[in-house]
C-alpha cells in the first residue's frame, strides 16, 4: 500500500481538511484491476482500472473526487499528483 494525501471538506461547515488515505492496486482473479482508496469518508472509494484511467490522471489533469459528498459524508478529492504515486506514471 501507498500513503497519498487527499482534501476532505465537511459540506456542512465548510471546513477542509488534509487527510492521509492508504491506497493500492489489487489484480482480481480475471485480471482485471482496481484502484481501492482506505480511509475515504464511505470507506467504499474505488475503481476499475481502464487505458482511460492513465489519461484521467495526466500531470494537467486536476483530481479524482473520491466522494461528491452530501449531508452525511464528506467530500474528498485526491490530486492527480497523488493518484499517479499509486498507479504510476
Amino acid at each position: 500500500m501507498i500513503e497519498i494525501e487527499g482534501i476532505r471538506t465537511n459540506l456542512t461547515t465548510g471546513e477542509e481538511c488534509k487527510v492521509k488515505l492508504q491506497a493500492e492496486v489489487i489484480t482480481l482473479p480475471n485480471g482485471e484491476k482496481v484502484f481501492q482508496l482506505y480511509g475515504g469518508p464511505t470507506g467504499y472509494e474505488s475503481f476499475y482500472i481502464t487505458p482511460q484511467t492513465y489519461e484521467d490522471f495526466k500531470p494537467d489533469k486536476n483530481y479524482w473526487e473520491a466522494c461528491f459528498g452530501d449531508r452525511r459524508w464528506d467530500r474528498l478529492i485526491i490530486y492527480a499528483s497523488e493518484m499517479r504515486k499509486v498507479l504510476g506514471e
